[in-house]
């Protein structure tokens, strides 16, 4: 039973942050755009990895996008707070995924291997 609350709670602050991030905190004015991949909070709720990908071709502008957003925990938590009706907020922890870039090169990889062979 609590593995079921606390998985169903992942899944309302994964789209509650989500939401936040896109629009109530205004500090980020950024030109990435930012998902909410995953979020693993513990059987407490005392803490919560936050799982992020951040879309961008700079490097550097994605850096800067995440130590923004990793700034702004305490008003995305705040914001959570007031969105969500349960005694406790879990401390944020956020985290850069980039799985999605690992995806895409593997992707563009085979895509690679599939023209090589086509043209033999």
């Amino acid at each position: 039973m609590a593995v079921q609350r606390v998985d169903k709670l992942n899944s309302e602050f994964k789209k509650n942050i989500a939401y936040i991030i896109s629009n109530k905190v205004k500090d980020l004015n950024s030109k990435a755009m930012i998902s909410v991949m995953n979020v693993e909070t513990t059987g407490d709720l005392k803490q919560a990895k936050v799982y992020i990908s951040i879309f961008c071709s700079d490097e550097k502008v994605k850096k800067e996008t995440f130590e923004k957003v990793t700034s702004c925990r305490g008003q995305i938590r705040h914001e959570l707070a007031v969105m969500m009706t349960i005694r406790t907020v879990p401390e944020l922890n956020f985290i850069l995924d980039d799985q999605l870039e690992h995806v895409k090169r593997i992707d563009d990889l085979l895509n690679t291997i599939g023209k090589e062979k086509d043209v033999k």
